[in-house]
């Protein structure tokens, strides 16, 4: 499926951006850890989750086709440079298998799994109760270092996206403070934006902000994004080795492209931690816990379920996009 570059920065980065797609036809992007968890034989690529962010699960299962974009080898496992895009079709997987894949692999990147009286119980729904999602990758898409087009391994490019998109019931306009969301992004080493392309999966393009003014954002995007008005997601992060310490700004909203991009953002979401380990296990171990005890995702649900779960369950790549 892919070179022994790619699969190198694949089995290297620590922190990838996955994207998938919202019913209304737009994206999200959020930061994920994949582990290393990969297999060029059978062309898949994955990470894990806790089973506490179930509304995630169930938007990815909705959907189906996801993007994951390895896009920063900072304190990952190499140095090579380069920008993969990796699209596929989204499965849930909860067999013993990948659960035991993901143990042996994980602290190759995150480091010793804490352990003792308290962690093993504050910690057992982020530990335990998890899931592996496969992206059975139908294109990988590579970028040299300095943004140009290297080469498309699997399908080809799909053609120029539709130029728009219908436009949100409450207008095109910033709903959140966009001058501060300027100023947030810009704070931040990786800024990522993220749509639905012409054949209805996610992709994912480097941008910089150029101004932040209180009608919405410009954006000077690594390469050419299509013209006219889409729904998009926007993230900007950074983290600490082993993922202790981080920041990350996860926008949805309006994308105007042409000559000059413009986006307006309608949701905002943040989430900080100072660089301690202690901390940022607490929190991990609280969002599961409060995400558990609100109820199994609908997808997870179906995985239990089905006598052929073992398998993992297939998201319906078929369905058409909303």
């Amino acid at each position: 499926m892919w070179t022994d570059e790619v699969d190198e920065i694949l089995a290297g980065d620590l922190v990838a951006a996955l994207a998938y797609l919202t019913s209304a036809g737009g994206a999200v992007v959020t930061p994920v850890c994949p582990l290393g968890l990969h297999d060029r034989d059978r062309g898949t690529v994955g990470f894990t989750t806790s089973t506490g962010y179930g509304r995630k699960l169930d938007r990815i299962a909705a959907a189906g086709r996801v993007a994951m974009a390895f896009h920063t080898r900072t304190h990952g496992r190499t140095n090579r440079p380069g920008f993969v895009l990796v699209q596929g079709d989204a499965r849930v997987d909860t067999t013993r298998a990948a659960l035991d894949r993901v143990a042996a692999q994980a602290p190759l990147y995150l480091g010793r799994l804490a352990t003792g009286w308290f962690w093993d119980r504050w910690l057992r729904a982020y530990y335990q109760d998890r899931v592996v999602v496969w992206i059975e990758v139908r294109r990988v898409v590579v970028h040299a270092a300095d943004g140009t087009l290297g080469h498309v391994i699997g399908e080809a490019l799909p053609g120029a996206a539709p130029p728009m998109q219908t436009p949100p019931r409450n207008g095109r306009g910033p709903r959140v403070d966009a001058r501060r969301a300027g100023r947030r992004i810009a704070e931040q080493p990786n800024r990522l934006l993220s749509y639905r392309d012409a054949d209805g999966y996610p992709t994912v393009v480097p941008v910089d902000v150029l101004t932040a003014q209180p009608d919405g954002l410009t954006l000077r995007p690594a390469w050419p994004l299509p013209s006219g008005g889409r729904r998009a997601g926007l993230l900007a992060h950074d983290f600490g080795p082993q993922v202790v310490g981080l920041a990350q700004h996860m926008y949805t909203g309006w994308l105007a492209g042409g000559e000059v991009v413009r986006y307006a953002p309608h949701t905002a979401r943040a989430l900080k931690l100072p660089p301690n380990r202690a901390l940022t296990l607490m929190l991990n171990g609280l969002v599961a816990r409060r995400g558990t005890r609100s109820g199994t995702s609908r997808c997870l649900a179906v995985c239990r379920e089905e006598p052929d779960a073992g398998r993992g369950v297939p998201a319906p790549h078929s369905r058409p996009a909303a």
